[in-house]
């Protein structure tokens, strides 16, 4: 990238609805261009389109790109086959800021679902993703990582799908029953008042009598 002509500044795009945002960071002695430089390599390496690049801002952005096909790039991860990693998507969002003698570097993970309601461990899924592409540039830029979410927990966040029942469905249902058990009162209230006030029977004279 160092002998690239950068691209005109032009404003990321905004997230869609339903996203959410996870974000990673490292230091590194590297300057601006070698961070964009290394990070080129791993995002391209790792399925990514870059659509905006401009190193005096330090600043790269990519394209949307499935959680599978990253999976399919990083050859020594956790290999799970799993239809949520289609559903899923990721865009990188990085920022390289010179501090001192070290540049600080910011790599935020914009994730959107495709199909279906978000549940919470779609968070965990997308931040392992993010961890792991982080962790290739902070390795290329000789920079150690100690990945936060351990493999076991991202395969128990894959296997679950969210509540079983929706918290707006089980809103329904309460309601329905307290309505079912107040028509019950009424219905039993009437019974009551019919027997009171209806007809008297036979024995009644005997009893005035």
């Amino acid at each position: 990238m160092a002998g690239c002509v950068p691209r005109p500044v032009s404003v990321p795009v905004s997230a869609p609805s339903g996203t959410h945002v996870e974000t990673v960071a490292f230091t590194t002695t590297h300057d601006r261009v070698d961070v964009l430089d290394a990070a080129t390599s791993v995002l391209v390496s790792s399925n990514f389109t870059i659509t905006l690049a401009n190193e005096r801002l330090g600043l790269m952005q990519t394209d949307y790109v499935p959680l599978s096909l990253v999976q399919d790039a990083l050859a020594d991860t956790v290999r799970v086959r799993n239809n949520r990693l289609n559903d899923l998507l990721m865009r990188i969002t990085l920022n390289a800021d010179p501090r001192g003698e070290s540049t600080f570097v910011q790599v935020k993970g914009t994730f959107q679902k495709v199909t279906g309601a978000p549940v919470s461990s779609d968070n965990l899924i997308g931040l392992y993703w993010l961890e792991r592409v982080g962790k290739e540039m902070a390795a290329s830029l000789e920079v150690p990582y100690v990945q936060q979410l351990p493999d076991s927990t991202y395969v128990r966040a894959l296997g679950e799908t969210g509540p079983a029942t929706p918290p707006s469905r089980t809103a329904g249902v309460r309601s329905a029953a307290r309505a079912a058990g107040i028509l019950i009162a009424v219905l039993f209230a009437l019974t009551l008042a019919v027997g009171a006030f209806g007809p008297t029977s036979n024995t009644a004279p005997a009893l005035a009598q």
